[in-house]
């Protein structure tokens, strides 16, 4: 971790308690007016409320294990481009993401998690963000903010553009969290949201068989709200965003995922796109902030 970058950049954080500037001092990050203290630790702010549910813990438990499981099965010791490039959540970004990013863009991607897909947006400003310091140390990237997406430490407007990766339907209170996107982002910014499930209430029993993530996730008392399209499309239009939703039909996925969800994406592949969206998959958001609202 480069610890320069705070000092660089303390000019787009504020007091995630009472919105007001911050200031580096004596290797942490202070209020200017409330006198609240942020920790830095091994280069990462730390800029997160007091207490943190217990779901959204249980849910971090759950992937430091999964990422764990895949360090060990590759025998690595942190992520790195090479090794993000080989999922199907990376390959999705690449393909149908990457070329909508100008150069010289300034990107913040929230709940990055261990693999940090941003990382491959090269002659960008790149910042990452994720609830767990733990995870965020496995990403192996510089430029990372623990903290948490419904109570970002940024100002208004200072990003061209937001990435997310299965991140929406994790959130305790997603009408915020759209909220806090659209408030970071500048008036002609967008956000990138990729592989956020949706499915009808009446199959989700099935689509946790074939998504034996989501069935242990929730089984351990991980946030995992699955929506509707017409809820998600209603979300942001709240949030009043302009929004494109696309499916996600990549026919990598069907070669790279675990035995369910590679039938899973086989099955959907081949559906017409309306009765995939009346049962249930995988969509890519394409959002832009609405200057008008």
């Amino acid at each position: 971790m480069n610890p320069s970058f705070i000092k660089k950049n303390i000019f787009m954080l504020k007091c995630i308690k009472c919105n007001s500037d911050l200031e580096l001092k004596n290797n942490s990050i202070i209020c200017k007016t409330c006198g609240e203290v942020y920790k830095i630790k091994q280069g990462i702010p730390i800029l997160l409320p007091r207490s943190i549910p217990r779901e959204k813990n249980r849910e971090i438990e759950l992937f430091l294990r999964i990422i764990k499981i895949i360090l060990k099965k590759n025998n690595i010791s942190k992520i790195t481009e090479k090794e993000i490039l080989k999922y199907p959540t990376s390959l999705n970004f690449k393909h149908n993401f990457l070329p909508f990013i100008k150069k010289k863009t300034k990107i913040l991607e929230i709940g990055c998690g261990a693999l940090a897909v941003s990382r491959i947006c090269h002659d960008n400003e790149t910042f990452f963000t994720d609830l767990s310091w733990d995870l965020l140390k496995y990403a192996n990237v510089d430029n990372c903010f623990c903290c948490d997406i419904n109570n970002l430490p940024f100002k208004d407007e200072v990003f061209d553009c937001v990435i997310g990766s299965a991140v929406l339907h994790h959130l305790i209170d997603i009408n915020q969290g759209l909220s806090e996107i659209r408030r970071v982002l500048k008036n002609s910014g967008f956000y990138l949201g990729m592989n956020e499930p949706i499915a009808n209430p009446a199959i989700l029993p099935f689509y946790k068989f074939f998504n034996p993530y989501c069935k242990i996730a929730i089984d351990r008392g991980s946030i995992e709200n699955i929506y509707t399209l017409q809820e998600m499309t209603q979300f942001f239009k709240k949030a009043e965003f302009d929004i494109n939703i696309k499916l996600c039909k990549n026919p990598l996925y069907q070669l790279l995922s675990v035995f369910p969800m590679r039938l899973f994406h086989i099955l959907i592949r081949f559906l017409p796109d309306f009765l995939v969206k009346s049962i249930g998959g995988n969509i890519n958001i394409y959002a832009k902030k609405d200057k008008s609202a």
